[in-house]
């Protein structure tokens, strides 16, 4: 290895992700019906299909064509498909998804470091052995490199 990255919020950088990532709610609705039998399906999201019969099913994204688009998948999964074979619709997967919070972090102040060094970062403490250099970038990311 002859470069690390140490992003300026490296003691917070999973918090951060969790707190500015997207909110998702997953929703699963069973139906096990002939596909034809199923009625409106949502626009976006995700089916889970099979051949009448079957006791394991694949998922195939919502939109034109289902059944066709289930027959493909089949066959690249399995080898075949069995266009004269009934197709369940056994499951509707659909998700809500809010955008998360835009976050701005402050770059904070230029740095240039030569080891053997500590470097203290907002809630993070960073060791940089000897025979390593570095130097924080215009978005605050301390560049090491050996």
């Amino acid at each position: 290895m002859t470069k690390v990255l140490v992003p300026a919020a490296a003691g917070v950088l999973s918090a951060l992700g969790l707190a500015a990532g997207d909110e998702r709610r997953d929703h699963v609705r069973s139906v096990i019906r002939p596909l034809p039998e199923a009625g409106e399906l949502p626009v976006e999201g995700e089916a889970d299909l099979r051949y009448r019969g079957q006791s394991f099913e694949l998922t195939v994204p919502l939109g034109p064509d289902l059944e066709g688009r289930f027959h493909a998948v089949h066959a690249e999964r399995y080898g075949y498909a069995d266009r004269s074979r009934e197709v369940e619709l056994v499951a509707v997967r659909t998700a809500e998804v809010r955008p998360g919070p835009e976050i701005r972090l402050e770059a904070g102040k230029s740095r240039h470091v030569t080891g053997p060094a500590r470097v203290d970062l907002a809630g993070a403490t960073c060791w940089v052995p000897a025979g390593w250099a570095g130097h924080t970038e215009q978005h605050g990311t301390l560049v090491l490199e050996r």
